[in-house]
């Protein structure tokens, strides 16, 4: 786990649950901005903090960005008394997290082929094949021609 990551996190963890659970304050950007600005950011970093495989990176980054902090920053939320429950935050932050999380999926994919790429060579393509097929028939038959005795 790369210490810097953790650190991040931690530290925007801290932030959010200073702002998210203190008296609201009057900023003059929306709210549903926050949300997905939040949680977009969250779910980038966390993403990263523990070298897992593409899929279960994915599915710890949904369950705890997602579900634990989404779902359960507004569920707490309902039992303070100068916060509301707000379905239309939990959607800003599932679209914030939604991004996030396409965004490194994507990365992560790339990188792995490219990974793979360095280290096995490029992947031959079907045309590729069609041509080295086309190469191996192309010498054989000057093969051919040039065994051919002649009279």
């Amino acid at each position: 786990m790369p210490s810097f990551l953790q650190f991040t996190f931690r530290k925007n963890v801290l932030c959010v649950f200073l702002v998210g659970f203190a008296p609201p304050l009057n900023f003059p950007v929306n709210d549903k901005i926050q949300h997905f600005c939040v949680f977009f950011v969250l779910t980038l970093v966390f993403y990263w903090i523990f070298d897992l495989s593409r899929r279960r990176a994915a599915q710890l980054t949904f369950i705890v960005c997602f579900l634990l902090g989404a779902l359960g920053s507004e569920f707490i939320q309902s039992f303070l008394s100068y916060r509301t429950f707000d379905v239309y935050d939990i959607a800003a932050d599932w679209v914030g997290s939604s991004v996030a999380l396409m965004l490194d999926s994507l990365y992560h994919k790339r990188r792995l082929e490219k990974l793979r790429t360095l280290r096995y060579g490029p992947v031959p393509t079907e045309q590729d094949l069609e041509m080295q097929v086309a190469a191996a028939a192309e010498q054989e038959e000057s093969e051919e021609t040039t065994e051919r005795p002649t009279d």
